[in-house]
């Protein structure tokens, strides 16, 4: 069976008004951080959902995922960030780095 390679063009920017908090609580969900404990005696590493998936990152808040990664992205930006998406055609090159 033949999977199908879909990818999405992602694009977003933050909702004006959008607190200072709620924006970094958005990047945190997105993207990996450190976190520190006891005046920085100990680090953990906290693991975004971009760590997680294949992607190609264009710009800030420019991404091409692929389409079963879309639905957890969108979720995460759902209410705090205006989404524009499109279904594009990838050229060989991108598919190697969404598909591996």
């Amino acid at each position: 069976m033949r999977i199908k390679k879909t990818a999405i063009l992602v694009a977003f920017k933050y909702k004006p008004g959008l607190s200072n908090a709620d924006r970094i609580k958005v990047q945190r969900k997105l993207h990996s951080y450190k976190n520190k404990s006891n005046r920085g005696q100990y680090e953990y590493v906290n693991v975004g959902y971009m760590s997680k998936i294949n992607h190609i990152m264009l710009q800030r808040g420019v991404y091409i995922v692929r389409a079963e990664d879309y639905r957890e992205m969108r979720l995460i930006l759902r209410g705090k960030a205006e989404v524009f998406a499109r279904e594009i055609i990838l050229i060989e090159k991108d598919k190697s780095i969404l598909w591996p």
